[in-house]
């Protein structure tokens, strides 16, 4: 009888975690997702911001940053001498976003040879910006993000929190409220090659 209980028991927890797992809303940012055309996406991003930001065209990575000096180093590294970006999470080819005032790099969409979108980084000044947050401090801001969207707590990292999901992205979001959502090659295995963020 105590096996028959356990068993029951272990079905119920499985299919709670399953349900509980199928209600994650899909993650789009502002009408930005994983997945959607580049060029859609420069759109939305020209729209929301406004005058005091330049969008670059979209390009080779190298050649949209060929004028790079300075910006948000967990997005674009440093620059040496020899003009090669360190410890960059750019990607090949996308467009960047740049505060006019200080001309400065706060934010890149990356995209595939097929332009659709990789990767979506924004510093906090974005965030700040996008979803009105600069008066909330950064854990309730990011406690907001994933329960906005039926996530569990994200994990802690250095400076912030973390979560992989099961529909083939990966999100960071640092304490000065940056975030960065990435593809994940999982999404192939898992066959959800699309996935859109709401």
């Amino acid at each position: 009888m105590k096996r028959i209980i356990t068993i029951i028991t272990i079905f119920i927890v499985l299919f709670f975690c399953s349900a509980v797992m199928a209600q994650e809303k899909p993650l789009i940012v502002k009408g930005l997702y994983i997945g959607m055309d580049v060029n859609e996406a420069r759109n939305i991003i020209e729209k929301l911001l406004g005058k005091e930001w330049k969008i670059t065209p979209i390009g080779d990575s190298m050649t949209v940053l060929q004028d790079y000096r300075f910006g948000e180093t967990k997005i674009f590294g440093t620059k040496d001498n020899l003009s090669i970006f360190r410890g960059s999470i750019v990607g090949d080819r996308g467009f960047a976003i740049i505060f006019k005032i200080y001309d400065s790099y706060e934010g890149f969409i990356s995209s595939d040879k097929n332009n659709k979108v990789t990767r979506i980084s924004f510093s906090g000044q974005i965030a700040n910006l996008l979803f009105s947050s600069s008066n909330i401090n950064a854990e309730d801001y990011a406690t907001s993000f994933w329960k906005n969207y039926n996530m569990p707590d994200f994990n802690w990292i250095i400076a912030g929190w973390t979560y992989t999901s099961p529909n083939g992205y990966t999100i960071i979001i640092k304490t000065d409220k940056f975030i960065d959502i990435k593809k994940e090659e999982i999404a192939k295995l898992i066959d959800k090659p699309n996935v859109k963020f709401e």
